[in-house]
């Protein structure tokens, strides 16, 4: 559990089409506590990035927590992870909570609606692989609107966190964020982005640790 999580940033492609599921490497899904020189020397995410990130390990987190209870084993570390790490009260945890609810829902429909886009637009190119002389169809244009929207939603979950929590607390969390969360968060290179479609999404933390 005290081995790092490494958090792998999707394209805006990845983020429209499967990936409200992060991808994780062998790892723990909890982290450890970043050095600060460390944490400032990564290039600043666009704050939608980082949040939806955060919903998205909090969810993993609670699958993991999932796991334990049906064995009757403790999965306090995992469900109550930022509550521990960031020393959120319990008012302040029940704050996250329910907004990451409603991000993982409202985002998590509007990718369903995209992923039905972008298969259908896979669909035209068989494989994948084009013909010689054959050029590929046009993107759809939804998707550039729908990403829009969903930068719109995160911005909006941003928002009434930092209202909820108020400007002092809210300033220490994200700058535990900062610290913690968005060095483990990177972008898919080419390869790794056509590996990742091949994978299945829905592996477990045993599954991920073989």
């Amino acid at each position: 559990m005290k081995r790092k999580l490494s958090l792998i940033a999707l394209s805006l492609f990845v983020c429209l089409t499967a990936a409200s599921a992060a991808i994780y490497s062998k790892g723990s899904l909890i982290f450890r506590q970043q050095p600060k020189q460390q944490a400032q020397a990564q290039s600043p995410l666009p704050r939608h990035v980082r949040y939806w990130f955060l919903a998205l390990h909090i969810q993993a987190l609670r699958k993991q927590a999932d796991i334990l209870e049906a064995k009757r084993e403790n999965g306090d570390p995992y469900r109550h992870h930022y509550k521990l790490a960031a020393n959120l009260s319990d008012e302040q945890e029940a704050i996250l909570n329910a907004v990451v609810d409603d991000t993982l829902r409202d985002v998590g429909q509007l990718d369903a609606e995209a992923k039905a886009i972008t298969d259908e637009y896979h669909a035209k190119v068989p494989g994948g692989i084009l013909k010689q002389g054959q050029t590929p169809p046009p993107l759809p244009p939804q998707l550039k609107t729908m990403q829009a929207q969903k930068e719109q939603m995160l911005e909006a979950a941003y928002v009434r966190l930092q209202e909820s929590l108020g400007e002092k607390e809210f300033a220490r969390f994200d700058t535990y964020l900062r610290e913690n969360l968005e060095p483990h968060i990177r972008a898919l290179t080419p390869g790794e982005f056509s590996h990742a479609q091949r994978k299945p999404q829905s592996k477990t933390y045993s599954e991920i640790n073989k």
